[in-house]
């Protein structure tokens, strides 16, 4: 399931995406995330499948990653099980933390599905 941007779901009077925050609004199988970059490309988009296998690519637990993408541990953990409305910011840190230690993602443009590998030594930079 693949989190994209929906400036209509409303964030809580707390200012959380906790039980108080609309569900995620599901287009197809695809769920759309808040997002406050309106620049925001579609390579930005990390779906939880491809973070649980980027972080199994790596041999991480979940507060290994977390770490490394200074969020919380349970948010992960959230994300990981879709259950939860992540902002971009966050979905741009697991990406990016996944990335810098050797991880690729691929989204589905070209039929076959979304997915993760490590990295070949001569992409590194990729």
């Amino acid at each position: 399931m693949a989190i994209r941007y929906d400036p209509a779901i409303p964030i809580n009077p707390l200012g959380s995406r906790g039980p108080a925050a609309a569900s995620p609004v599901v287009v197809g199988s695809q769920v759309k995330a808040r997002k406050t970059d309106k620049n925001a490309s579609v390579a930005e988009v990390i779906t939880a499948r491809q973070i649980r296998a980027g972080r199994a690519l790596l041999g991480w637990t979940q507060d290994e990653l977390a770490k490394a993408a200074k969020i919380g541990r349970a948010t992960l953990a959230r994300i990981e099980a879709d259950m939860t409305n992540p902002g971009a910011d966050t979905l741009k840190a697991i990406r990016a933390a996944l990335m810098a230690n050797g991880v690729r993602l691929f989204d589905d443009s070209d039929g076959i599905g979304e997915g993760a590998r490590m990295a070949k030594p001569d992409d590194a930079d990729a």
